[in-house]
């Protein structure tokens, strides 16, 4: 009989641990799961020596974009943490061939080295292998295609929408 005690609360505390456990990854998925619209003009990684490391997971980012691309008929495979004029980007690579680019915006204090997800993300098919049609405040930069000239009056079909 008290062997059977025993093993009773063995069985007991290990899977009090297991439980807790499971709370506690489940607590993590949901901090790090926030909706696209919650992730706008918040805190979403820092920059160190020049390098941004972000505060959510590849998975999570991508999958709240996603999310919220899909009203706009874009459906994100991949995105990078580019450079571009001295400036950092989140850029993700769509399935059609275009790119959607969203500022990273520092801290207005530089030594605190965070850095904040922008409001205004520009869309382009006919930019996306050059470094054009980027966010610049609410509005997007002029997109000419790399394979025109100047003077040919072909733009590029950069597309802006800026969210709140």
């Amino acid at each position: 009989m008290k062997n059977l005690i025993y093993l009773f609360c063995f069985v007991f505390l290990i899977s009090c641990n297991t439980d807790n456990e499971s709370n506690e990854s489940d607590e993590l998925f949901e901090n790090n799961s926030k909706s696209f619209e919650e992730l706008i003009n918040t805190q979403i990684g820092s920059i160190e020596d020049n390098k941004i490391s972000l505060d959510i997971s590849d998975e999570n980012l991508l999958e709240s974009f996603r999310i919220h691309a899909k009203r706009r008929n874009i459906d994100p495979e991949n995105f990078k943490v580019v450079k571009i004029d001295l400036k950092w980007y989140l850029r993700f690579y769509n399935k059609d061939e275009s790119v959607t680019t969203i500022a990273l915006i520092k801290s207005k204090n530089p030594e605190s080295g965070r850095i904040y997800l922008g409001n205004t993300e520009c869309t382009s098919s006919a930019c996306s292998s050059g470094g054009g049609c980027v966010p610049d405040g609410l509005y997007c930069t002029e997109c000419n295609p790399p394979s025109t000239h100047d003077d040919s009056g072909i733009k590029g079909d950069c597309s802006r929408t800026t969210s709140s």
